[in-house]
């Protein structure tokens, strides 16, 4: 019996970092992101591109791993068809659309405010309790997502409609993913929500246009090297690992730990690009990790 205990803890711990491992990879993206801008394309290019790799990366690696893994029944598509237009290609144009209206800081905090809506409808959908530990880390990790940001900066009302939604939809993910896993494994999901989601980017990203910048680029190599890059180390393996997270973290508790992304944003920007790192920052880094380290401690709810 004790035994059986110590191992669903380890695995629990295993999908913890899982997740966070996630989190890192996904604030990774502005490495690539930037890059790529210098050549001619615009956000929702990148992101059609993006998802592209990943459904034919992963529909590659299905296709040999197991082939019968492709196939799914009709009942299963509504559910598949909502993980990738809802919570990966929408919070994409939604997060992008409030970028252009507001600054970065105010985009960044609503989407963030995704933690919110996953604890609300984990009540709903799994019947998860709201500890007091897990207010608290929402509160630390929240206010240190507001603190890494900045706070403050241009506000628009249509801009704070796009932000929330793209935070609710966000927030789905943790919720789609985890209905999801109860019939499917991970690899089958994030190939088929990589697939709806390129198929729905690519009808209003102009696919001509894109063909036309790699064609017309001289540095073909390291164009398609970053392109590749985005897909498979920014989108593939974060969505995997987050999904397989998934299966033994409860979801309210995989949103609050994956709030270690726009910490990792910050720090990757003060290593690469030499942006300036704030007090407020810092203490931002703090919070979060404090939140990070709250939830994982052994005794308590």
């Amino acid at each position: 019996m004790e035994t059986e205990q110590r191992q669903k803890r380890e695995r629990k711990g295993i999908g913890s970092v899982y997740i966070l491992i996630a989190g890192i990879l996904w604030a990774a993206q502005g490495l690539f992101v930037r890059r790529l801008g210098a050549y001619g394309l615009d956000a929702l290019q990148i992101v059609a591109f993006r998802f592209l790799v990943a459904a034919l990366g992963c529909g590659l690696v299905l296709l040999i791993k197991e082939p019968s893994g492709l196939r799914v029944s009709l009942r299963d598509l509504p559910l598949l068809f909502a993980i990738g237009t809802g919570s990966m290609a929408v919070v994409s144009v939604t997060y992008y659309a409030a970028l252009q209206m507001m600054a970065m800081s105010v985009a960044s905090i609503l989407m963030y405010t995704s933690p919110i809506w996953v604890m609300l409808l984990s009540v709903l959908v799994f019947h998860e309790r709201i500890t007091g530990r897990k207010t608290a880390a929402l509160l630390l990790a929240f206010g240190g997502c507001i603190l890494v940001s900045g706070g403050g900066g241009k506000v628009t009302v249509p801009g704070i409609l796009l932000g929330l939604t793209s935070g609710v939809f966000y927030g789905l993910y943790s919720i789609l993913g985890r209905l999801a896993l109860e019939k499917h494994p991970p690899l089958k999901i994030t190939t088929y929500g990589f697939a709806f989601a390129a198929a729905g980017l690519l009808c209003l990203s102009r696919p001509w246009e894109m063909v036309r910048v790699v064609s017309r680029t001289q540095e073909k190599l390291p164009l398609v090297l970053l392109i590749l890059g985005l897909g498979i180390f920014t989108t593939i393996m974060p969505f995997f690992l987050y999904t397989l997270g998934l299966k033994t973290t409860q979801a309210s508790k995989a949103s609050i730990l994956a709030t270690v992304e726009p910490m990792m944003v910050t720090v990757f920007g003060a290593v690469f690009y030499r942006e300036s790192l704030t007090a407020g920052a810092v203490l931002g880094i703090g919070g979060i990790l404090a939140a990070v380290l709250l939830l994982n401690r052994k005794t308590g709810g």
